[in-house]
């Protein structure tokens, strides 16, 4: 589980998340792989909220979502021929197997987000931007969304509290240039991770502390840094 948010413009798309650190052995930590996952020249990108990591049936190994996303990028070179059903398609056919199999070991009384597996699909084909969400499961859905929020239950109540229910609030509405969009939603990811830290003393527990943002545009998806 994450908080992932993500807002699409007419021409663009920003998509912020967080991460946390986990503790590999005595005192040492490592991030969590990025839960964006950018191409490296096409104005394409994946997010992922739910199941985080996968069994390779070639291999037998666990391996990160964002690990098996990043390969399935490669398949991807040709901006004016994205379209949202077809790399929805290529997603799932890649990735259900594996997610039905990790349904089948979550425990009973499993929270749903260890149920599913949320893969956003950002993306500019000529100058208009579009945004799906493949939703795999038992089954797999896809469609298209303007805006998408998910996070931990308390943390979602806040997010989703009146403090946001602004035009300023939660994705920023009144902004039209997307650093200024990116910045905005990158604090609104930070108050969400302060929030967590106020009802655990102080400490995050239920999500990282390092929030990444991104811009997916006409041109590329990049991240941006914090300004």
């Amino acid at each position: 589980m994450a908080i992932v948010l993500a807002s699409k413009r007419d021409s663009f798309m920003v998509v912020a998340s967080e991460r946390k650190a986990r503790d590999i052995a005595a005192g040492i930590f490592e991030e969590e792989p990025q839960k964006i996952v950018l191409h490296r020249a096409q104005p394409l990108a994946f997010v992922t909220t739910g199941i985080s990591s996968l069994t390779d049936a070639m291999a037998g190994n666990q391996v990160d979502v964002t690990a098996v996303l990043d390969r399935a990028l490669g398949e991807f070179n040709n901006p004016a021929g994205f379209r949202l059903e077809d790399i929805a398609a290529r997603i799932a056919n890649r990735m259900h197997p594996m997610v039905r199999q990790k349904i089948r070991q979550v425990a009973a009384n499993a929270p749903e987000s260890e149920r599913r597996l949320d893969v956003l699909i950002a993306y500019v084909r000529g100058t208009t931007a579009e945004m799906g969400r493949c939703r795999i499961a038992d089954r797999v859905e896809t469609g298209f969304l303007n805006t998408y929020i998910d996070a931990p239950g308390p943390i979602l109540q806040f997010l989703q509290s009146d403090r946001f229910k602004t035009p300023t609030g939660l994705f920023a509405e009144n902004l039209t240039d997307p650093v200024s969009v990116a910045n905005h939603m990158r604090r609104v990811v930070l108050e969400a991770v302060a929030h967590d830290a106020s009802l655990h003393g102080g400490k995050n527990e239920l999500c990282g502390t390092t929030v990444e943002v991104a811009i997916i545009g006409p041109k590329l998806a990049r991240f941006v840094h914090a300004a």
